[in-house]
C-alpha cells in the first residue's frame, strides 16, 4: 500500500515539525509528539487492518438469524469509544497537554466560565 507509506512518512515529518513548533511556543514538544504518534498509529492500523478493525468495532458476523453473537460490550459502545478517541480525545490531548496539566486547564476553563457569567450579571 504505497499511499499508507506516504501518509506514514507525512505523519513522521509533521510530527518532527510539530515538536519543534510546540517547543518554540513554550510547551513540551515530547508530550505533543507522544499524542501525535498515538493518533498516527491509530490511523495507520485502521488503514492496514480494516477487517480487524471491523471485527473489533462490530463484533463477529453471524450467518444465520438464530445464531447470536456472544459479546461483552455492545458494538455501539465500542464504535462510540473509537470515534470519540480518534475525533475528540486524542486531538484535544495533543493540543492541550503539552502546555499545561489537566488541573491547570480545568482552572483556566472554570475561570472563563465564571467570567462569562459575571459579565452577564453586571
Amino acid at each position: 500500500m504505497p499511499i499508507t507509506f506516504i501518509v506514514l512518512l507525512l505523519g513522521v515529518g509533521c510530527g518532527v515539525a510539530g515538536k519543534f513548533c510546540v517547543d518554540t511556543l513554550g510547551g513540551n514538544g515530547y508530550h505533543w509528539l507522544y499524542y501525535w504518534e498515538a493518533l498516527c498509529l491509530l490511523h495507520f492500523f485502521s488503514n492496514i487492518c480494516p477487517s480487524g478493525l471491523f471485527l473489533l468495532l462490530h463484533g463477529p458476523v453471524t450467518v444465520s438469524r438464530e445464531a447470536k453473537g456472544n459479546t461483552l460490550i455492545p458494538y455501539w459502545i465500542r464504535r462510540t469509544l473509537f470515534y470519540a478517541a480518534i475525533l475528540l480525545f486524542l486531538p484535544l490531548l495533543c493540543g492541550l497537554m503539552p502546555f499545561a496539566s489537566p488541573g491547570d486547564w480545568k482552572d483556566h476553563f472554570l475561570l472563563l466560565v465564571a467570567d462569562s457569567f459575571s459579565d452577564k450579571d453586571s
